[in-house]
């Protein structure tokens, strides 16, 4: 679902005359979801900062342009569950486009849901242009960076795991993002490639 936030395309300074209507400070931004997080992506109407890295950059902006995030995350336009997603020219050259991620009370260097709405939005919207099927997309998305990083088991009875002993009752910690790179079973396996050929993941546990 699209939703037009404010109005516009490129510039915060540019100022569009409507009838009866002025709009100054215009920011277009997408409403999506994924895994029932919802995720705004903003489009168009914030100018690059500097940094030489996506870090560099969300911090930057969190320096100087923290009014931004208030002004789409609060009230009237934003509300307590909302995440938002600024596009920003890639800093690697490998990368097609980059984003930070706006929270509610901080900015966060990575999120699988919202990385989830930022590429559907580059692909839905045709910012990015069609890299790739949004299907193969969204699966090497789950994989590369699953919305889920870790869970908890516990050992029903004694087992030996790569040297390691674990007792019945022992619980033990369970890292996705690690099994979902597996070499043995994906080519660059620590790579992102959202042309990817897709095959079973565990992005929501074995």
């Amino acid at each position: 679902m699209r939703t037009l936030i404010d109005a516009s395309l490129t510039e915060l300074t540019k100022t569009t005359t409507l009838p009866n209507m002025r709009l100054s400070n215009l920011i277009t931004a997408v409403d999506l979801h994924a895994c029932g997080e919802p995720g705004r992506v903003i489009t168009g109407g914030i100018l690059d900062v500097p940094g030489a890295s996506m870090y560099e950059k969300m911090r930057y902006f969190e320096a100087h342009h923290d009014d931004i995030r208030l002004r789409m995350l609060r009230e009237p336009r934003g509300y307590p569950a909302a995440n938002c997603n600024i596009i920003f020219p890639p800093t690697h050259p490998d990368a097609d486009a980059g984003f930070i991620i706006l929270e509610q009370t901080e900015y966060v260097p990575m999120s699988g849901t919202n990385t989830i709405c930022v590429v559907t939005a580059l692909l839905e919207t045709g910012t990015q242009g069609a890299l790739a099927d949004p299907a193969t997309a969204v699966e090497e998305i789950l994989r590369h960076d699953p919305a889920l990083h870790m869970f908890t088991r516990w050992a029903y009875e004694p087992v030996e795991v790569l040297g390691h002993r674990f007792q019945r009752g022992d619980q033990v910690a369970l890292l996705l993002a690690a099994a979902n790179r597996d070499p043995a079973v994906w080519d660059d396996a620590a790579s992102f490639d959202p042309c990817r050929a897709p095959k079973p993941h565990v992005s929501f546990g074995a």
